[in-house]
C-alpha cells in the first residue's frame, strides 16, 4: 500500500521535524538547493558531516509560518545520507504551490544518535510552470522576451531569487544592454525556457566585469565558474589545471584589444577570449621542444593564415627553428603580437630564400590536413581571401576594420574575424563591399579555409576550373571532400552567385562529414515550424535547410519565409561561416 504511505508520510515528517528544532545545538548538516526549469524540479543537496549513515527527512513549507503544522507540508521526502557524501533529493515544481511570492522553507531532520545536530534549513524560491507561461504562452518569459533593455530590470528582479541572480539595486544601464545582446547574439533574439534567461544574465555579468577598468583574475575566475556549464570550453583538462591562474590574467590582458578594441560581447567572445588565453599561457609556457607542435596544434586560434603556417611547415628544419626561437620564452600579453611576429619571422625566410639565399630543402612537419606548400600562388591579390588578378597580396592590416565595414557596420564582428584569422583579405583600396553578392568559387574558398579542408593534393575536372585558375585549389579540396557538386555534370559555376539554399547544402554537408550537425531534420520537417516558402526549397535541399535551421546557424526572415533562391551577401557569408566555426571549436 504505497509503501505504506510512504513510511507513515515519513513518520509524520520526523515527528513534525523533532518539535521543529527544540534546543538545537551546533549543526553538522549541510543544505543547498536550486531550480531545475528543464525538469520543473527543486534539486536539494544534503551533506552530513556525520560519521554515519542517517535516514534524513525533507520537508518544504510556505515561509512565514512560525510554527508549521504537518498539514502545511507541501512536500515531503526521506533519502539516505552517507557521512561526507552528498546525496540529492528532487521536489516537483507544479502550480500547486501557492505560497506568496514563490517563498517556501526547506527543512531537514536526520535520525541516529547525532538527530540532535542533523537538521537544518533553508528558504528557497519557486516559479510555478504558469508564471513563466501559461497555456496562452503568456508569463515571465514572453515578457523578457518583449522588453528591452530600460524595462527588463523588474522582470529580472522577478525571477531573480528563484534562479538565484544577483541583480543590483544600481544595474547600469550598459549591464542591462549587454543583457539584451546577448539575448540577439547567443540566443537567436528570443529565449526558449528561462533556464536560459538565467544563462544570460550570468553571462552578462562576466561581460559587464571584463569592460570595467581594473578587473581582478581571481574575481574573474569566479564569475567564469559560475558559468562554466553553459560555455564550451575546456576547464578539467591538465592545460586548465596547469596554467589556470595565467589564464585569467591572459583574459583580462587580450580583453583590451579584442575585436579592435570594442570588447568581449556574447558568450562566443567569451569562449573566444579564454581560449585565446589559455593558447596564449601554453605558447608562453612551453618547453622548448613541444612549441612547434603547440603551434601546429593552436595556429588558428592565435590568428596566423593557413597560408602562412603551411610556409612555415614547408621549411627545412633549420629555418623553422628560426622562426620558433622568435616565439620562444617571450612573454607575450596576446595571441596578436605572436601572430605577427610568427608572420614576419616566416616572411623574412621566404624572401631570403625566394632571392638565393641559404635556401632548405623542403621536409617540414606538415601543414594543415598534414599537406605542406600553401594554398593560393603567389603573383595575386586576394579580395576576401581570394585571388584576384591585377592586385597586390599584401600582408593583412593588423586592423581588422575595412573602410566600408567598420566597427558601426552590423557584419564588423564576423567580417573582422574573418580577416583576423586570414580567411579574407579584402581589395587593395580597403573595402570589404559586404553587400556584394558573393560568388560560387569565393564562398568555397571560405568555407575551405574557415573548416580546414584544404589539401594540396586533391583535384577535380570541372571545364570552368582550369588548374592554374586560384580557386583550383579549393575547388577541388571541396569535391575531394564530397563536400560540393557542380551546376552541371562538368560545370561547376564559376562566377554565378551563391544561393542560399545551396550554402546550406555545403555547410551541412562539412558538418557532417566533421561529425558536428546536431538534430534530425525531421524535427523541423515534420513539426510544423518549417518556413513559409518551404515549397520553394529544392527537394535536394529541404534536409539542409532544416537541419541548420534548427542549429540556428542559418535563419529565416521576419515575415517566415526563407528565401532560398535569393543569393548570400558577403556579409551574411562571413556570420554564417564564423557561426560554423563556433561549431567546430566546441
Amino acid at each position: 500500500m504505497k509503501r505504506r504511505m510512504k513510511a507513515i508520510l515519513c513518520f509524520l515528517a520526523a515527528v513534525v521535524l523533532m518539535g521543529m528544532t527544540a534546543g538545537a545545538k551546533e549543526e553538522n548538516i549541510h543544505i543547498s538547493w536550486r531550480g531545475d526549469y528543464q525538469t520543473n524540479e527543486i534539486v536539494v543537496s544534503i551533506q552530513s558531516a556525520a560519521d554515519y549513515i542517517q535516514q534524513v527527512t525533507v520537508v518544504m513549507y510556505p515561509a512565514g509560518l512560525a510554527e508549521p503544522k504537518f498539514s502545511d507540508y507541501c512536500r515531503i521526502g526521506e533519502v539516505a545520507v552517507y557521512g561526507g557524501k552528498e546525496t540529492e533529493i528532487r521536489f516537483k515544481i507544479s502550480d500547486r504551490l501557492d505560497a506568496a511570492d514563490g517563498a517556501y522553507i526547506l527543512r531537514v531532520q536526520g535520525s541516529g544518535y547525532q538527530a540532535a545536530q542533523s537538521r537544518a534549513a533553508e528558504e528557497v524560491w519557486v516559479l510555478r510552470p504558469s508564471d513563466i507561461a501559461d497555456e496562452n504562452g503568456e508569463g515571465l518569459l514572453k515578457q523578457i522576451n518583449a522588453a528591452s533593455a530600460d524595462q527588463v530590470k523588474p522582470y529580472i528582479e522577478r525571477v531573480s531569487k528563484a534562479l538565484s541572480l544577483t541583480v543590483a539595486e544600481n544595474e547600469s544601464a550598459a549591464r542591462l544592454e549587454d543583457f539584451i545582446r546577448v539575448k540577439n547574439d547567443s540566443y537567436g533574439g528570443s529565449f526558449q525556457t528561462i533556464s536560459e534567461v538565467a544563462a544570460a544574465w550570468k553571462i552578462s555579468d562576466v561581460i559587464a566585469y571584463l569592460a570595467q577598468d581594473h578587473p581582478d583574475a581571481k574575481v574573474l575566475e569566479t564569475k567564469m565558474d559560475e558559468i562554466a556549464d553553459i560555455l564550451s570550453a575546456e576547464r578539467d583538462d591538465e592545460i586548465y589545471q596547469t596554467y589556470r591562474e595565467d589564464i585569467y590574467k591572459n583574459m583580462i590582458s587580450i580583453r583590451k584589444t579584442y575585436r579592435g578594441g570594442i570588447g568581449v560581447q556574447n558568450r562566443s567572445d567569451i569562449e573566444t577570449v579564454f581560449e585565446k588565453a589559455r593558447v596564449l599561457a601554453v605558447i608562453n609556457g612551453s618547453a622548448e621542444d613541444a612549441l612547434e607542435n603547440h603551434l601546429k596544434t593552436y595556429y588558428r586560434i592565435l590568428g596566423i593564415s593557413a597560408e602562412t603556417y603551411q610556409k612555415f611547415a614547408s621549411f627545412g628544419g633549420s629555418d623553422r627553428q628560426k622562426v620558433l626561437r622568435q616565439i620562444y620564452q617571450k612573454n607575450f600579453v596576446d595571441t596578436d603580437t605572436i601572430c605577427k611576429t610568427f608572420e614576419t619571422a616566416v616572411n623574412q625566410i621566404e624572401e631570403r630564400n625566394a632571392s638565393g639565399g641559404n635556401t632548405s630543402p623542403s621536409g617540414g612537419s606538415g601543414g594543415l590536413g598534414g599537406s605542406g606548400g600553401s594554398g593560393a600562388s603567389g603573383g595575386r591579390g586576394y579580395e576576401n581571401g581570394y585571388a584576384i588578378s591585377g592586385e597586390t597580396n599584401d600582408t593583412p592590416k593588423p586592423d581588422i576594420a575595412f573602410a566600408d565595414c567598420g566597427s558601426s557596420h552590423w557584419a564588423y564582428p564576423y567580417v573582422g574575424e574573418m580577416k583576423r584569422d586570414g580567411i579574407i583579405s579584402g581589395y587593395d583600396d580597403g573595402n570589404f563591399y559586404p553587400d556584394q553578392k558573393v560568388k560560387r568559387e569565393e564562398f568555397v574558398k571560405m568555407a575551405v579555409m574557415a573548416s580546414g579542408l584544404y589539401d594540396k593534393d586533391a583535384a577535380c575536372d570541372f571545364e570552368d576550373v582550369p588548374q592554374d585558375a586560384w580557386h583550383y585549389g579549393y575547388i577541388a579540396s571541396a569535391y575531394h571532400a564530397n563536400v560540393i557538386n557542380g551546376v552541371g555534370e562538368k560545370t561547376f559555376g564559376v562566377g554565378q552567385e551563391m544561393k542560399r539554399e545551396d550554402v546550406a547544402v555545403i555547410l551541412c554537408r562539412i558538418l557532417n562529414m566533421l561529425q558536428i550537425s546536431e538534430g534530425n531534420s525531421d524535427v523541423l520537417i515534420n513539426s510544423g515550424k518549417d518556413f513559409t516558402d518551404s515549397a520553394d526549397i529544392d527537394d535536394y535541399a529541404k534536409d539542409s535547410v532544416a537541419v541548420l535551421a534548427e542549429m540556428k546557424i542559418l535563419s529565416g526572415f521576419e515575415d517566415g519565409s526563407f528565401r532560398p533562391q535569393d543569393c548570400l551577401t558577403r556579409a551574411e557569408a562571413a556570420k554564417i561561416l564564423s557561426v560554423v566555426r563556433g561549431y567546430i571549436r566546441k
